[in-house]
């Protein structure tokens, strides 16, 4: 067995299968896996009757993929990492599935790869550390609650899945890990879109002790704008020492676009 990479393999059958029926992919579209590692998901994958296609960054493992399902004509495996591979390009029928267990390091990079991809894929199952997962789906104020919890709800809907223990994985990981499900929204906002609206909702968390308005002055970027920021939120109805993450997910568009119009309008 190879360790590498932040790689955790799944140990039981019963355990793939439980991720793959609560996944609910489509049955008649293909599905991107990615890191497969040894093989778990993917066996029940093509097991349930989908055609597969696996990016795996270990060549070990993409030898033995390789020849583990040489005659199998619903499965593909390409030697690369997911983090710099084109998806548009792997010959997957658009849009398509994704299913994966997620080593930690590379969780944040590959929301950044789902927003990149938006409209080649209609659904993502991961399995993620808790704590990520956790953060994903957070709720106003709450801890884990952050500017990846608000970009990533305007984009999409997210929903928790099971808690699987750390005795599921060979070698067993230090945290427990959760599965989510991530489908595309389908009125996902033009401004939502764009960097700048990404660079504000970063901005106003970056300093989570401070208000919101506290923590935009300690932005270049934003400190001759806090007094329209200020404006904004007492139109929507909030105070100047709100904190950022006492903002619920929808009122950061009103904001943004509250800004944005009085900076056009002045």
């Amino acid at each position: 067995m190879r360790r590498r990479w932040g790689q955790h393999f799944l140990k039981t059958r019963d355990m793939a299968w439980r991720i793959v029926a609560w996944a609910g992919l489509q049955a008649d579209r293909p599905v991107l896996e990615i890191g497969p590692g040894s093989g778990a998901l993917t066996e029940v994958l093509l097991e349930a009757g989908y055609t597969v296609v696996a990016v795996e960054v270990d060549p070990l493992w993409v030898e033995y993929l390789q020849r583990r399902w040489a005659s199998e004509s619903r499965f593909r495996v390409v030697a690369g990492d997911v983090l710099q591979v084109d998806w548009r390009r792997l010959g997957l029928t658009e849009p398509f599935g994704i299913i994966g267990n997620i080593p930690y390091e590379i969780s944040s990079p590959l929301v950044e790869r789902l927003i990149r991809h938006e409209g080649a894929w209609y659904r993502a199952v991961w399995t993620v550390q808790r704590e990520f997962g956790e953060r994903l789906a957070a709720r106003p104020a709450t801890a884990a609650y952050g500017a990846l919890s608000v970009i990533a709800q305007l984009r999409w809907s997210i929903e928790l899945g099971f808690i699987i223990p750390p005795g599921a994985f060979r070698p067993p990981p230090k945290v427990e890990s959760v599965v989510i499900r991530i489908d595309p929204r389908s009125d996902i906002p033009d401004a939502v879109r764009t960097s700048a609206f990404s660079a504000f909702v970063h901005a106003a968390f970056r300093h989570r002790r401070k208000t919101l308005l506290n923590s935009l002055l300690r932005t270049p970027s934003w400190r001759d704008r806090a007094d329209t920021v200020a404006r904004c939120l007492e139109t929507l109805g909030f105070s100047a020492t709100v904190r950022a993450e006492q903002i619920p997910v929808e009122a950061w568009l009103a904001l943004w676009n509250c800004v944005m119009g009085q900076e056009q309008s002045a």
